[in-house]
């Protein structure tokens, strides 16, 4: 009978080890897993910022489109609203998650505090 459960006593803790394993198994390939996927969105953001030159493509809407470039500050990290007119125009542009609007002075620069733009985006006189 005590080895009958000295036997129980070892499979019990054999299962209890395998499950142990199997869960640090689960665990290790998990984190390798988060790894690769933070590695990955990183070279996918990185991928991102020369896209950003090809801003001109992005459609514009409404009466001042013609005198107002757009530009991405790599060191500030935020668009600029460049207003080449003779009058005050006003600059607007959202993505996702939010939108920045900005009135921008003759012949001045304008932040649009943002990190990417859906576009089209908006420049109409005041």
């Amino acid at each position: 009978m005590l080895r009958n459960r000295r036997s129980i006593f070892h499979f019990t803790a054999h299962a209890v080890s395998l499950s142990i394993q199997r869960s640090l198994f689960r665990l290790t390939a998990a984190l390798c897993l988060a790894v690769v996927c933070l590695a990955a969105s990183h070279s996918a953001l990185a991928a991102i910022t020369p896209l950003r030159a090809a801003l001109n493509t992005l459609n514009c809407e409404g009466t001042a489109c013609s005198q107002v470039t757009l530009s991405w500050d790599e060191a500030k990290q935020h668009y600029d609203a460049q207003n080449n007119s003779n009058r005050r125009v006003w600059v607007e542009a959202s993505n996702l998650g939010a939108s920045a609007r900005v009135l921008v002075s003759p012949h001045e620069t304008g932040k649009l505090l943002l990190r990417s733009i859906v576009s089209p985006y908006r420049a109409n006189y005041e």
